[in-house]
């Protein structure tokens, strides 16, 4: 019986320390409950298109030097990585890191800039940079400004011209395109349809019309005079007859009263010269060079002596060397300024591209590549590259100035017309 006893106690011994180490485990539960547990890795971010990194949006040539731009804001990203990446099979193409500019040439040192010329395949790209986004899809490619070039002259030849003067402007404008740069030429009859238009308009039976004022039978004799050049192989009675057209109206403007501007006189008088050394024009070369010499000559807003001075230039007709000289050295002095001014700046620019605008870059551009042929060499083209680089995106303001230009708008207007025609000259130096 006390062995019975003995082993009932032990049982129940046994049950009342298990029943103990059960209640432990319970009272220690709520302290094992906080151990944190193994956290998820958090799921990327998908990066969006910013507008803090600026690139051409037309594109780059592949031999192009390919900068483009970073607004960070406060952040420092100097130094920061980046890499670009093919759009059409997603795989990374190149990599590199930006640099910082200088305060004194930007806005509290928020723009970094990157620079991806060893990058040359054609293709389309664009730039990822973690915490800030996507670039704009751009493009590398060989034919660049060659499909640029057949954009604009598109957009030219599809304008509503409602003013003449302006329309003139741009006929000469593209003219002296494909003078200069002759495989860049696309007319198809637009300079040629235009020019019989504006005869039929204000010449009848030999007859000029009495609505013409000065500076209109100025521009348009010269205009004249330039296809008559320029045309006399391509469509001779046309040629012709225009080039009658011109010394007629060049004769009413010198015997009238009012005075034209001297850039639109200019312009008429080196045009028939160079057309057919026409005597009466030599007089007034003369008397407005002299003018120009002594900074006194009058300008329109059209400014024709540019075109002017390539006529006067390229003249079979005897024309004055030394004047030829002295206008060669004169045009190689500005551009030379252009260019050692640019080399120095951050976006390759003149520093006050920004406040001379559109019309003040182009000018810049057709000086260079007027410059470029007569010397028949490739010294300011990489400097007029980077002119149509800032024009298109590569700029502190993240601006492309040409697009607007190139966007149809009701309010548009033939003013667009002739920065195109300008923008058409600098075009065609670059291919």
């Amino acid at each position: 019986m006390k062995k019975l006893q003995l082993i009932i106690i032990t049982v129940l011994l046994i049950c009342l320390m298990g029943c103990s180490l059960e209640l432990d485990d319970i009272r220690r539960a709520p302290e094992q409950a906080e151990v944190p547990l193994a956290t998820p890795s958090p799921t990327p971010e998908v990066m969006e298109v910013t507008d803090k990194i600026f690139v051409d949006e037309v594109g780059y040539c592949t031999s192009d030097k390919k900068l483009f731009l970073v607004r960070a804001g406060i952040e420092n990203l100097d130094g920061y990585s980046y890499t670009i990446e093919n759009v059409i099979n997603k795989t990374i193409v190149y990599s590199g890191t930006l640099s910082s500019l200088s305060k004194e040439e930007t806005d509290f040192n928020t723009l970094y800039m990157g620079d991806c010329t060893e990058l040359t395949r054609s293709g389309v790209y664009r730039i990822a940079i973690d915490d800030i986004g996507y670039s704009k899809d751009f493009t590398i490619g060989e034919t660049i400004y060659r499909d640029l070039y057949a954009q604009v002259y598109s957009e030219l030849k599809d304008f509503s011209y409602t003013d003449d003067m302006e329309l003139i402007r741009t006929l000469s404008g593209i003219m002296l395109t494909n003078e200069i740069y002759p495989s860049s030429y696309l007319d198809d009859g637009f300079i040629s349809g235009k020019v019989e238009a504006l005869m039929n308009k204000y010449i009848s039976n030999g007859t000029l019309s009495q609505d013409m004022d000065v500076n209109l039978s100025a521009s348009l004799s010269g205009l004249l005079a330039q296809f008559a050049t320029d045309y006399m192989d391509k469509t001779p009675e046309l040629a012709e007859t225009a080039l009658y057209a011109s010394t007629k109206m060049y004769d009413s403007v010198i015997v009238s009263e009012e005075k034209p501007y001297d850039d639109c006189l200019y312009f008429a008088a080196c045009e028939l010269h160079r057309a057919q050394g026409y005597y009466e024009a030599v007089k007034t070369i003369e008397d407005i060079t002299v003018a120009l010499d002594n900074g006194t000559e009058t300008k329109s807003e059209y400014d024709y002596f540019l075109i002017a001075k390539v006529a006067y230039l390229s003249s079979t007709n005897r024309p004055d060397y030394d004047r030829c000289e002295k206008m060669l050295d004169g045009l190689r002095e500005n551009v030379k300024n252009i260019s050692d001014s640019c080399t120095k700046e951050t976006f390759y620019v003149q520093p006050d591209a920004d406040t001379i605008g559109e019309e003040g870059m182009l000018d810049n551009m057709m000086q260079l590549g007027l410059v470029g042929y007569i010397l028949r060499g490739r010294e300011y083209s990489s400097v007029q590259r980077n002119y149509l680089h800032y024009l298109t995106g590569v700029n502190a303001e993240n601006k492309n100035y040409l697009k607007t230009r190139l966007e149809k708008t009701e309010d548009s207007n033939t003013s667009n017309a002739i920065l195109l025609s300008k923008l058409l000259f600098s075009l065609g130096s670059s291919y």
